[in-house]
């Protein structure tokens, strides 16, 4: 007999001291306008205390709780946070695991920008014509920066990744809100985005990783799996990382942003040896010189003889 959990939003959250994973239900939209009363708050990756929660429920192992107070969003609480890096052998619980590191390295590759979601709730990590988490409607897309980031210390490789406040880091806001019809150089964009990575890593400040990973077993697409079926039965794949947060132990507040108005010519070499992913392979002809038309005699030339 399977219980069913019908929910308006499920919020996934993990224990700052404890680190594992829990999520927050409620089950109408009232109740999800109280949780989320503080409506400026960029609540993905935030810290927040949850006033008198409820065990309600498990799913798959994982607490779910609710509560008739709104969450508070914590800044400076001084509380212990305990790290859960990725290892391998925790994907052999089959259950999703939470993520989160200090004192990472970072790598920032294929940045390009994109189209977001400008509500403050959801950090801006979804498209601008998706449902949002927010409550608040009404917001303006905004351009974001999307990438995909790799750190040997958190243990992720290639993950894509976009995030308002991730954004700030790199963007001015004159640049966020440039129009979308815009076309810009990403070759400046991604010159200015490693420029910025320099002087963090110059200044000897690390990162902070947050997030989560489904684990590295398929069952077949059986939504009644069972945890406890026979050792041996599952096929192995990768993990899926969700990265929701990516944040500098410290910010720098000199740093040159990314600015529509900063963007000179680009030499060619610059454009043929710029670092992007290519192929070379043959090509139909796009465009080829019109034959030149045959030369004649103006009529009234004609007609003079």
């Amino acid at each position: 007999m399977k219980y069913v959990l019908p929910y308006d939003r499920l919020i996934l959250c993990r224990d700052i001291e404890e680190g594992e994973l829990f999520y927050i239900s409620t089950k109408t939209l009232d109740e999800t306008t109280r949780l989320l009363f503080v409506r400026t708050c960029a609540w993905t990756g935030h810290v927040i205390a949850i006033i008198e929660p409820k065990l309600i429920c498990k799913i798959d192992t994982i607490p779910v709780v609710q509560t008739d107070h709104p969450i508070v969003p914590l800044e400076g609480h001084g509380l212990g946070i305990r790290n859960k890096p990725y290892m391998e052998h925790w994907i052999q619980s089959m259950l999703l695991q939470p993520l989160f590191q200090k004192e990472c390295d970072l790598v920032v590759q294929r940045a390009n920008l994109i189209t977001a979601c400008g509500a403050a709730a959801c950090d801006g990590q979804h498209a601008a014509n998706e449902e949002c988490c927010s409550v608040v409607g009404g917001n303006p897309p905004i351009r974001l920066l999307r990438c995909t980031v790799t750190s040997n210390i958190a243990g992720i490789k290639g993950v894509d990744f976009q995030s308002t406040k991730f954004t700030k880091l790199f963007l001015t806001e004159e640049a966020m809100k440039l129009d979308a019809r815009i076309t810009l150089t990403y070759t400046v964009l991604r010159q200015k985005v490693n420029d910025v990575l320099r002087e963090y890593r110059d200044a000897n400040i690390r990162w902070t990783i947050v997030g989560w990973f489904d684990p590295g077993f398929d069952h077949g697409g059986d939504p009644g799996f069972d945890p406890g079926f026979a050792p041996g039965s599952e096929t192995a794949k990768d993990p899926t990382f969700h990265i929701v947060s990516i944040l500098p132990s410290r910010q720098l507040e000199n740093t040159e942003k990314f600015s529509t108005i900063q963007q000179p010519p680009i030499p060619h070499e610059n454009l043929v040896f710029a670092q992007l992913p290519t192929r070379h392979g043959v090509g139909a002809i796009v465009h080829r010189p019109l034959p030149q038309a045959e030369e004649r005699p103006a009529a009234h030339e004609e007609n003079a003889e």
